[in-house]
């Protein structure tokens, strides 16, 4: 019987001098769409374009230890790997670039961080399908 992921089992592993605790994130792969429509088409025409995709990685803040800083003062315009595990031997593994960093701090609730962006290359999965 096939095994369910749940939040227990996920992961991701960051880009370099981007420091948090990860407890959420979301990877987003699309296709542009190349309309193909011509003049006594009776139905639109669509053909795929370029892929990319888009991540939005968040958690909580951390401190008081080395390599600890979230780096708003290094923010890359090169693209870094980033894995995201969704299970042990479940990965998909994408470059992926910065657009933006938001640091949020309610007085009664936890701090979060949050890093989104776009991917840049091809996404590399892994999955085991073993029974």
């Amino acid at each position: 019987m096939a095994k369910k992921a749940t939040g227990l089992t996920a992961n991701v592993t960051f880009l370099t001098g981007h420091n948090l605790c990860p407890d959420m994130f979301e990877l987003t792969k699309r296709q542009q769409l190349i309309d193909a429509t011509c003049f006594g088409s009776t139905h639109e025409e669509y053909v795929g374009g370029l892929e990319g995709g888009s991540f939005v990685v968040e958690g909580k803040p951390i401190y008081d230890d080395a390599n600890t800083s979230p780096g708003f003062d290094s923010i890359t315009d090169q693209p870094g790997s980033v894995t995201f595990t969704v299970a042990p031997g479940c990965t998909i593994q994408v470059n992926c670039v910065i657009s933006n960093m938001t640091l949020r701090a309610t007085h009664n609730a936890d701090s979060r961080l949050s890093f989104t962006g776009m991917t840049s290359g091809p996404f590399v999965e892994t999955w085991d399908e073993t029974p």
